[in-house]
């Protein structure tokens, strides 16, 4: 609820840009579909055929780091045409992540993908494996929910943590705050993925982990910059108007 709340703080203190935010939906759908399917591709786990060329494909399944990429693109492209910092509108939706992690994860429940290695705990859930009816998992990890209770207590720390960081709309700190945090939740997630629907390419660690790592030391660095090379709050209001 803080973070909620801290948002729409944010929104009322600083200009909404209403079409910005309207291009923004329209763009982040297609690369959304097109960054996550092409994650998934390259992760090696679809069909033979090119995924682009079957309808197959298309329905076999999404990365969500791929997604989030599509989101980050779609961003630039509103912020090249609508004239706008980037940085703001980062600022702006990021936040929005959390959530859209946490549906995202529900949704892999429900469809059974995504799930977590063996394990004894009791809560360990048994799922159909797709595309192998009557086939199912031992009981598993329920990663998925895992992320989505994570991902919505991350949301709620928001408040607190941009408040100790001194984050402001169009500086940039919360959206490497978000980058930072939510990478931190799929490196130590992945460890419970591990045998079951990923496995270890590299030291013990997934591509997903490698990806993070590089998103946290990368991230970290910018949010250490943005820090120590802060704009006025002034300058960065007109540069939003």
């Amino acid at each position: 609820m803080g973070g909620f709340i801290h948002w729409q703080r944010w929104l009322g203190k600083y200009p909404l840009p209403t079409k910005a935010i309207l291009a923004l939906f329209a763009t982040a759908l297609p690369l959304v579909l097109l960054g996550g399917h092409t994650a998934y591709y390259l992760a090696g786990r679809p069909p033979a055929a090119p995924f682009f060329l079957t309808l197959h494909g298309w329905s076999s399944g999404y990365h969500s780091l791929g997604a989030l990429a599509g989101i980050a693109l779609a961003v630039l492209v509103v912020s090249w045409v609508q004239r706008l910092p980037a940085l703001y509108l980062f600022d702006l939706f990021a936040p929005a992540v959390f959530i859209v992690s946490a549906i995202w994860r529900l949704g892999c429940f429900f469809h059974g993908c995504c799930y977590g290695a063996p394990t004894e705990m009791l809560w360990g859930v048994s799922f159909t494996i797709v595309n192998e009816l009557g086939i199912r998992t031992p009981p598993s990890h329920p990663v998925q929910l895992y992320e989505a209770a994570v991902s919505i207590a991350l949301f709620s720390l928001l408040p607190w943590l941009a408040a100790r960081c001194k984050a402001r709309p169009g500086d940039g700190l919360l959206a490497a705050l978000v980058v930072l945090l939510y990478s931190a939740e799929r490196f130590v997630l992945e460890f419970f993925r591990i045998g079951g629907t990923t496995h270890a390419i590299f030291v013990g660690l997934s591509l997903t982990q490698l990806i993070a790592g590089i998103a946290l030391a990368a991230f970290g660095t910018a949010l250490m910059q943005s820090i120590l090379r802060r704009k006025p709050d002034k300058a960065i209001r007109r540069s939003i108007k």
